[in-house]
């Protein structure tokens, strides 16, 4: 084998390779879900667990407006959402929308089997976690 090939073996795991995938929340990083679902169903093991947190939509629907009474969150943005203006660097966040996530697994192959939700200190802050066993 190649040097070259060698190295990047580890990147490319084989078909149903794992029992398990968590994935913490970086989906906001990925423009297209599928392909990331693609490859999780490829290399989970049927029967396996993937593990995805991911900020609710809700987060790039609104915006805080200031006025006079302290201001308030106001529904501004339509989804699939996207923006470079949510720090000083150069990422590019994707405010995917529940259909996305939730139609994106299920088109490939996973059964949701759970869901759960996580308000942060800032109200707009929420996320949800989702369970998906892989079926095919």
């Amino acid at each position: 084998m190649s040097k070259e090939k060698e190295s990047s073996a580890w990147l490319a795991p084989g078909d149903c390779s794992f029992d398990y995938i968590l994935n913490p929340p970086s989906l906001m990083y990925i423009p297209r879900l599928s392909v990331v679902f693609g490859e999780c169903c490829r290399v989970l093991a049927e029967g396996g667990a993937f593990l995805m947190m991911a900020p609710n939509p809700i987060n790039y629907v609104c915006d805080y407006v200031d006025d006079e009474n302290g201001g308030y969150y106001k529904a501004v943005h339509r989804m699939p959402f996207y923006s470079k203006e949510h720090d000083d660097s150069d990422w590019i966040e994707y405010g995917h929308s529940m259909e996305e996530y939730l139609g994106g697994l299920i088109a490939c192959g996973f059964v949701i089997n759970g869901y759960v939700e996580c308000q942060m200190e800032d109200i707009t802050e929420l996320h949800f976690m989702t369970r998906a066993i892989k079926s095919r």
